[in-house]
């Protein structure tokens, strides 16, 4: 099969699932996210300023956070619907490509990599009632927009493990991406160090040399955060 038409036979499986993603959200009940309702009311408490409890509206940073500014910019322009169904096409196509190149990393077929990549997408439950995942009922909310960095940063990283390189590069890396959610990038960075130290200990590597790895790991990542936030509050100032 050429290389053309896989490619299309990928791109045309993402875009089912985008549709059906829109479909379902157009029939399913609304369901707001905490995101946007956060950036709705302090939208509404910035024009009107009568609002309840306006002095918790007006502390609220929205820091780095990849959504609310993507909200900001582009949501009342587009309007709700056209808005979320291009976020949600966005994403989608983001995260099923970044999980396709996880599995196929891994030495998967190109076949059941992509029906893998595809099963990413669905809803998934939390150990309470919230449903989660990209293609929840006109949920596309912010922490999702750090799944695609998930994937492509432990095919990366599973990658350097086999090959015993140096990983400080990919948390480097990662610390600059915290603005797609920072909550969620540093808990897949955190679990990542604990995971390539255990995978170290199976590969026999010394302790010493371990600590030493997760540590640098570690503080590249804080550094290459806090210069992010450095950046990013330089260019507002």
């Amino acid at each position: 099969m050429s290389y053309l038409f896989r490619n299309l036979i990928l791109i045309g499986t993402f875009a089912l699932v985008a549709g059906f993603g829109i479909f379902v959200s157009v029939m399913a009940p609304y369901i707001s996210s905490g995101d946007e309702l956060v950036y709705l009311t302090g939208t509404l408490q910035a024009r009107e300023g009568n609002l309840p409890d306006a002095y918790m509206l007006q502390g609220y940073d929205y820091g780095i956070y990849l959504y609310p500014k993507v909200m900001s910019w582009w949501y009342e322009s587009l309007g709700h619907f056209i808005f979320k169904s291009i976020y949600l096409s966005l994403l989608i196509f983001a995260t099923g490509f970044s999980a396709y190149f996880l599995f196929r990393t891994l030495g998967l077929p190109w076949v059941p990599a992509l029906l893998f990549a595809v099963i990413t997408l669905f809803p998934r439950f939390s150990s309470g009632t919230e449903v989660f995942g990209i293609l929840t009922f006109h949920e596309a909310i912010g922490r999702q927009a750090a799944l695609p960095l998930f994937f492509i940063g432990t095919a990366f990283l599973v990658r350097r493990t086999i090959e015993k390189k140096s990983l400080w590069p990919i948390f480097g890396i990662l610390g600059f991406c915290l603005f797609l959610h920072p909550v969620t990038v540093m808990l897949f960075s955190f679990i990542s160090l604990i995971a390539v130290g255990v995978v170290r200990l199976f590969q026999c590597v010394p302790i010493i040399k371990i600590f030493r790895e997760i540590i640098i790991s570690g503080t590249v990542f804080v550094f290459s955060g806090l210069l992010l936030w450095q950046l990013f509050s330089a260019s507002l100032s």
